[in-house]
């Protein structure tokens, strides 16, 4: 009889996808459509701003921003805002590098702050197509900016959403020189341990069965889900996890917070590990991770309110101002690097 154990094996498997995928199939649907209640910064309007419309390549008009930098330009920053938040959100974290001789831009996507709306459209928190859409506006524009020409280039700062639909789009685009990001993910490898996790509130008889089907059937489940909202809202959700080999040779900093209950430290090293940060022989010294302790979902700022800004700019004026071909590979002086701001506090400015 032990001929028919791989036969019964399979038998178990398949069961149990079957039922998983009826009777928790629409409580994963469901689930997905739910928004978190996130707390975002929405910051006044800076007076030294140029506010202004970006086009998309479907005819929508984007709000933007373009804030001057306080002291000398040495770079450009496109950043990326986050999920129910504005454009002006940016001087929440960008001052120090307002101060430290940074120009910043920001955009507002479709169905989101000042910016145009598609009346089918409700946005969700997950990248669609139409964030990815707006990202590759935003990088059209910036890459033709005369300011960005003459400097050759310019570094991202996004924050989750915004973050993610950056990384979608930012890819092969050979203006983009170095990426920050705090809170991103990537939907497939954020679902995965949630659909195993809450399947055994969802789905109580025969739990012994999920615990044991291995891991690609719940991809299965996944992206079932995915196809089921984007047949029903007429839309397209992108995996992240496809794209992140591009960024191999682009410097990258990762932040995440080691207490974020939404996305957990897990799923942040997983985009890391993806995107070429790996610690072993043959990849990338210059990414980074930092992992924030105590830190809940885009609190890094708060949490480390000297550090967090410092390292941003430290990052910045290190790949952004002194990369590598700029240097043609000579050390930078860390006096260089790491010139105090003048005002710390300002980092929190939020109003």
């Amino acid at each position: 009889m032990v001929f028919l154990a791989p036969f019964v094996t399979v038998a178990k498997v398949g069961y149990g996808i079957i039922r998983a995928r009826i009777l928790y199939m629409h409580y994963v649907v469901r689930i997905f459509l739910e928004s978190p209640l996130f707390q975002v910064p929405k910051a006044k309007p800076d007076d030294s701003a140029e506010d202004f419309r970006i086009q998309t390549e479907d005819g929508l008009s984007l709000a933007a921003i373009w804030i001057p930098p306080r002291a000398s330009i040495k770079g450009v920053i496109l950043f990326g805002i986050e999920f129910g938040s504005n454009r002006w959100s940016c001087l929440h974290y960008c001052q120090d590098l307002l101060d430290s001789g940074y120009a910043v831009f920001a955009f507002e996507p479709r169905n989101q702050g000042e910016s145009d709306s598609l009346p089918t459209y409700k946005p969700l928190h997950w990248v669609t197509g139409f964030e990815v859409q707006d990202a590759k506006a935003a990088l059209h524009y910036l890459a033709r900016r005369p300011e960005v020409l003459k400097l050759g280039g310019f570094g991202i700062f996004g924050i989750s959403r915004g973050g993610s639909a950056l990384m979608f789009a930012a890819g092969d685009n050979p203006m983009v020189k170095c990426i920050v990001t705090d809170g991103i993910y990537a939907t497939y490898s954020l679902m995965i341990p949630y659909i195993r996790q809450w399947i055994h509130i969802y789905v109580k008889d025969n739990g012994w069965i999920y615990d044991h089907l291995p891991n690609w059937t719940w991809g299965l489940i996944a992206k079932g889900a995915i196809h089921q909202v984007e047949a029903s809202h007429k839309l397209t959700i992108p995996y992240l996890e496809n794209h992140l080999a591009q960024y191999r040779e682009t410097p990258f900093l990762l932040i995440h917070g080691g207490d974020d209950r939404y996305i957990k430290p897990l799923v942040a090293e997983r985009i890391f590990h993806l995107a070429g940060g790996k610690k072993q022989l043959g990849t990338p010294e210059h990414h980074e991770i930092w992992i924030i302790d105590k830190a809940k979902h885009n609190e890094g700022i708060q949490k480390e309110p000297i550090e967090y800004p410092a390292r941003i700019r430290r990052f910045f004026d290190r790949y952004l101002v002194y990369g590598s071909h700029a240097t043609n590979g000579q050390i930078i002086s860390e006096s260089i690097l790491s010139k105090p701001n003048k005002d710390p506090g300002n980092a929190l400015s939020s109003s």
